[in-house]
This record gives C-alpha cells, structure tokens and sequence, in this order.
C-alpha cells in the first residue's frame, strides 16, 4: 500500500469531510458521555491506584475503558490532524494546565482552553505565514508551555 507519510504525520486539518465531522464528534460525545458517569473512578484510580483498589473500585477495567478511550479519539483523529498533533495535544495542554490548575478538575478545563488557544493561534499564523496547519499548531503549542514554564519559574501563575 502507497502511504503518504506527511499526511500521516501532520494530518490535513483543512480537509476535513462532513463525514469527518460525524464520526469527530460522534466520538467526543461518547467520551464525554463515559467521562461524566466515570469521572469519579477513572479520577481515583489515576492518582491512587492502591486506594482505587480499597474502595472496591474494579482497575483492570477502568484502565481498560480509559485506555479504551484515548485509543478511539486518537484513531479518529490521527487521519486528519496527524500523528504530531495528537501526541502534541495529549501532552503538551495538560503540561502547561498543571501550572496554573489547582485541582484535577481545572487541569482538565484548563487543558481544553489551551488546547483550543493553540489550535486558534496556530490557524492563524497558519493562515498568515502560509503554513501547514499541524506544526503551526505545534509551535503555538511549545510557544505557550514555553511561557507557561516563564510563569511558573517567576510564581506567577
């Protein structure tokens, strides 16, 4: 099979279907969906798995559903903003949010502003500077942690 490796790599975000669009948010709302009744557990058993366990919460297939879940939007995401930027908003959003977050909760929240800061910033200058739209977006990205890790080395978050 003749793959195209750019694409795969940086996606084409500006070639987006309505078919595309479907299945993207047809997967947010499942997520969210199982993100709002599990909340709690997957909460738990991220940041103490031991007491996970005590509570009588079942590990195996929460780790299961969340890793489960993070397969599913990335699969359905990977074809059309590529792999860069998947790896890109997975780490980076959650990274800078930790700076300014004070709870799970709000690193979440904060995560997605970042996450949809970035994606304006980078289609603008993508838009702009005539660039392909994933690695602006990966350079807004390691422009905000940049200055997240400024704030954090002054305490001013």
């Amino acid at each position: 099979a003749n793959m195209d490796y750019f694409s795969l790599l940086f996606g084409d975000i500006l070639s987006i279907t309505n078919r595309d669009i479907v299945w993207v948010y047809s997967v947010l709302i499942v997520i969210v969906a199982l993100l709002s009744i599990f909340w709690q557990r997957l909460l738990l058993l991220t940041l103490n798995e031991d007491l996970a366990k005590a509570e009588g919460i079942k590990h195996t297939f929460y780790q299961l559903l969340f890793m489960l879940m993070i397969a599913l939007a990335v699969s359905v995401s990977v074809q059309i903003v590529g792999v860069l930027l998947i790896t890109s908003l997975l780490i980076i959003p959650p990274a800078i949010a930790k700076v300014f977050a004070r709870t799970p909760s709000q690193m979440v929240f904060k995560s997605i502003l970042v996450s949809i800061l970035a994606v304006i910033i980078g289609l603008s200058g993508s838009m702009y500077y005539d660039l392909a739209t994933g690695p602006a977006i990966v350079i807004a990205l390691g422009i905000l942690f940049v200055l997240s890790q400024f704030f954090a080395s002054k305490n001013l978050a």
